[in-house]
């Protein structure tokens, strides 16, 4: 046993060491103490919570936050005991005045009769219920640049609105306004478009948004959860709202204007169809992604004089995009600048920029995007730099559609727009220009084949943007070359320049 340890200690000094290690993790723990402490001063100093009472006296329940307040009153434990005491009158009161901002004996004046039948709809049938089957989802996309003072405010009331109403989304609110797009029952969605028109307090700074509406897939949510983000800017083209103002938009037109000057400047011309899988992929990057895809066509569509932007990525035109639309080579937004920079010299959209052609007037440059906000920063970006007519799609493809189908019953004939709208949730795309009566204008990246659906699984393993695929290369696991040799369009093409 002598062998065995080369040194004992003694009774005093194990007992020293035991002290001094004992000391140690006290002095750790009132450290972590004294910083959670801190943490939590902080967090309440920089984000104040909505009014929200103490306890909930009904079920005899202390509430901690706002958040905790909006979820109890949604939860199932507060509608059985309100529905057990009044018949769900308990409900109806905390949900008026989270959606209206005052209660009933606070205010002196009745609540607007929309935001009363869209409570009253909401407390015969509650979201939660509402969900389990049988009621129909709808999907809201909106935006609104508007000076906001109070965004932590803001996104605490939204953040507990939703959770409340059992929405599910993203929502971006910085200081230059909102962005948004939430899914979920119709009645929810109802009542939270009429609380941003009627609220008390937010209604005259979020209110009189323009919101596109969509039918949502009835077996699963639109949205796999809630986002709410307060953020500088709220679609994020990698510039500050300080230097690059959504007050230097361009010109909106309505879709019907919108639709008469590409009329008047539109040239149809005959063309050969691509016969192989890569004939529709141009010599470079920036002649692929401005062809028209449609290989049953023979016919080119051009503009005199103008020049049409596709402001979204390039993965989203693929399946949907104007005829004739120059069509950008961005995997995300913030690549627009760089983008816009080369197609301003290409294009000549500022006087005199084309060498040898100084005393050739500039085009006219026309934009769209899905619903609006990327052409608001878009357009501000480009007459920045100089290009003084521009004008951009108000409302984005999702309003030029409807009010296309509005116009006419023949919407696939007279629509300029062929394909399908790409959306951020789990639809991936809306329904078809003319219900399907058209063939698919989107290829197939592994075998060329028509296909206008993409599928999550199936993304670039260089820049892991979506790869469209046709239904027969799914089932194979992404086609000839198999999942882990997909490429995008934009990958694909910077591959085979470099072999090259």
């Amino acid at each position: 046993m002598s062998g065995c340890c080369s040194a004992t200690l003694t009774v005093d000094e194990l007992s020293s060491r035991v002290a001094r290690r004992r000391a140690s993790y006290l002095a750790v723990d009132t450290l972590n103490s004294t910083h959670d402490s801190r943490c939590r001063r902080r967090r309440a100093a920089s984000r104040p919570n909505l009014p929200h009472p103490p306890r909930c006296e009904l079920c005899n329940l202390k509430v901690t936050s706002a958040t905790h307040w909006a979820e109890h009153i949604a939860g199932r434990r507060h509608r059985a005991a309100a529905a057990a005491t009044s018949q769900g009158g308990d409900w109806r009161a905390t949900l008026m005045y989270l959606v209206w901002g005052a209660a009933a004996s606070e205010s002196a004046a009745a609540p607007p009769a929309e935001l009363q039948r869209a409570v009253n709809a909401m407390v015969a049938t509650p979201p939660a219920e509402a969900a389990g089957g049988g009621s129909s989802r709808e999907v809201l996309l909106y935006y609104k640049y508007v000076d906001v003072d109070a965004v932590d405010a803001a996104r605490d009331w939204q953040e507990s609105m939703c959770t409340a109403l059992r929405l599910r989304g993203r929502i971006h609110i910085g200081r230059e306004g909102i962005n948004g797009t939430v899914g979920g029952d119709s009645r929810a969605t109802a009542l939270y478009v009429a609380a941003m028109n009627h609220h008390v307090r937010w209604s005259a700074v979020l209110g009189s948004i323009a919101y596109k509406r969509s039918p949502a897939l009835a077996q699963q949510r639109p949205f796999p959860n809630l986002f709410v983000r307060a953020c500088e800017e709220i679609i994020a083209i990698g510039i500050p709202p300080a230097e690059l103002s959504w007050r230097s938009a361009s010109t909106h037109l309505s879709p019907r204007e919108f639709h008469d000057v590409l009329l008047a400047h539109r040239r149809v011309t005959q063309v050969q169809p691509p016969s192989t899988a890569t004939a529709h992929l141009g010599e470079t990057m920036k002649e692929t992604l401005g062809e028209t895809l449609g290989g049953s066509s023979s016919t080119a569509t051009s503009y005199d004089g103008l020049v049409l932007i596709d402001v979204r990525n390039h993965f989203e035109s693929e399946i949907g995009h104007f005829d004739g639309a120059t069509r950008c080579s961005t995997r995300r937004f913030d690549e627009f600048p760089a983008w816009a920079d080369a197609l301003i010299a290409e294009r000549g959209l500022v006087a005199g920029g084309v060498s040898g052609e100084p005393s050739k007037p500039p085009p006219k440059v026309l934009m769209y995007c899905t619903g609006g906000i990327r052409c608001e920063r878009a357009s501000a970006y480009l007459r920045s730099k100089g290009v003084t007519e521009c004008f951009q799609l108000r409302g984005g493809i999702h309003t030029y559609c409807e009010a296309m189908a509005k116009e006419s019953v023949e919407a696939a004939s007279t629509s300029l727009f062929q394909g399908r709208n790409f959306v951020f949730d789990r639809r991936l795309a809306t329904a078809p220009v003319g219900n399907g009566a058209l063939p698919p204008i989107g290829r197939c990246q592994s075998c060329a084949a028509p296909s206008e659906c993409f599928d999550v699984r199936f993304v670039c393993q260089c820049c892991a943007a979506l790869v469209l695929l046709c239904a027969a290369c799914r089932a194979s696991g992404g086609g000839s070359g198999g999942g882990k040799a997909l490429r995008c369009t934009l990958c694909s093409v910077t591959t085979t320049i470099r072999n090259s």
